[in-house]
This record gives structure tokens, sequence and C-alpha cells, in this order.
């Protein structure tokens, strides 16, 4: 219950300093955002003594559960896309498409692989690359970003502002890993027939609907992943196929 406890406690220090406005945002450093290590030691012997009492667990479990709220992922958009604003564009494209490919990603696969993901992604209407959760844990945001910002990059040789970024999408969203009940990646999943507003994550079963979705896992080529969702039915993995090779060479590249 612990570690639950400070991962809760330092994403709402996060949400806190969200509200300063954007512009003092950007200018801050990231790794000043969340709580440093003193203050998670701080932390931790606070709490130690009294986690042991309903009512403390009872505030532990509500702060928990705050991290899977709509609040919670709306923050965390926000801070992502104030570092990474040309997903404003990928998402906005998003939002006039019913149709969805969620690439289930972790920061343990290897970058070139996450690179072509990311490349083989890019263009495509309501597709995104989503992650379980912040690299190195939620009490610090700058590892999330550091890693976004190397997985978009166009060439691994820059270095610097000016590098140019691929402009695919990339989230932080355990709720979709629950919807679609990923647990373990890389994992493709098509979605048929979304409705929402686009006020809460796409995870939310009880506001975010859907006529359809389907599921392919396993190390190939994300054109492997949908011809094979299209050869079983899928109609709209072989809307993504089309896109991804109208000449139907079937030519994945070298993974």
């Amino acid at each position: 219950m612990l570690p639950r406890l400070l991962m809760a406690l330092s994403i709402l220090l996060i949400g806190q300093a969200s509200a300063g406005g954007q512009d003092a945002l950007v200018r801050k450093e990231w790794s000043s955002i969340a709580p440093d290590q003193a203050q998670i030691e701080a932390l931790r012997k606070r709490f130690a003594r009294n986690t042991k009492g309903p009512a403390m667990r009872e505030k532990a479990q509500a702060l928990v559960d705050y991290t899977h709220t709509d609040a919670y992922q709306k923050k965390m958009d926000a801070l992502i896309g104030q570092v990474f604003p040309k997903q404003a564009q990928a998402r906005a494209a998003r939002r006039a498409t019913r149709e969805r490919l969620y690439l289930f990603i972790s920061s343990s696969m290897p970058m070139d692989v996450l690179r072509r993901y990311a490349k083989q992604a890019e263009g495509l209407p309501g597709a995104m690359m989503v992650l379980r959760g912040f690299v190195g844990g939620a009490g610090r945001i700058k590892p999330t970003v550091d890693f976004m910002s190397k997985v978009l990059l166009r060439d691994p040789g820059c270095h610097g502002a000016r590098c140019r970024r691929i402009r695919t999408e990339v989230i932080v969203d355990p709720n979709l890993f629950r919807r679609y009940h990923i647990e373990r990646v890389p994992a493709v999943v098509t979605v048929a027939g979304l409705q929402t507003d686009g006020s809460c994550s796409e995870g939310n079963s009880k506001v975010v609907k859907i006529a359809g979705k389907h599921v392919s896992f396993g190390d190939a080529p994300l054109l492997t992943h949908l011809s094979a969702l299209a050869e079983s039915g899928d109609a709209v993995a072989m809307t993504y196929v089309q896109q991804l090779d109208p000449e139907g060479t079937k030519d994945n590249g070298r993974y």
C-alpha cells in the first residue's frame, strides 16, 4: 500500500504544479515539477507510521483511485502536450475519426523497435502509442518526457531543440490497458465505432462506447499485426493495411 500511496501523492503534487500557467510551466525544469528524493523520503517516513489504520487506508485508496480518473488523465495530457505541442495536431485528427489504432508499448522495448513503430503509425488517423504508466514511476515526469522525445526523434543522431520529430501521438493511459486487458507488449488493438466527446480517457468504458475491437500480440511490424487482423475479418485493420500498403506488396520492412 505504501508505494501506491507515494505514487498517488506524487501525482497530486504534479497536478498542483500544472495550475501555474502553461508558459511558466514550460520554462521550468521538468525535474522540479515532481517531488525530489528528499521529499519522497520524508513522505515515506511520515506515512509509514500511519498506514495501518482504516482511515489512512481509505485515504490512500482514494488517492490511488484518483490516478484512474479522467481529471488526472486530462492533467497528464496537458503536461505532455506542452512539451510536445505538435501532438495537438495528431490529437485533433484523432477526434475526427471513430476508428482507433492503439499500439501498446513499454519503455523496456528496444528503442529502434519503438522508433519503427512510431514511423509506421505516423499519419494513420486515430493511431497512437500507449504507455501504461510513467517511466521510472510517477514520482518524476522528466524520464517519461525524455523517453517520448527519444522515441519520436526522426534522426537518432540529431541533438538539440531543432531536431525533427515523428508526428505520432504518444500517451500515458493505464485505463486503456485495463479496458483491453493488455498484459504484455507490444500489442495492437483496432477499434470501430468509437463514440467520445474527448472529455475523458478512451479507456473509460462507462462513457466511451465502441462498436467492436480486435487485438493482436507479438513482436512483429505494425503491418504484420494489421494484416493478420484483416485476414480474420477486421474491417478497421483492412483500412489501415490499405493505407500502409496500397500496392499490396506486404513488404513489412525489417523489424
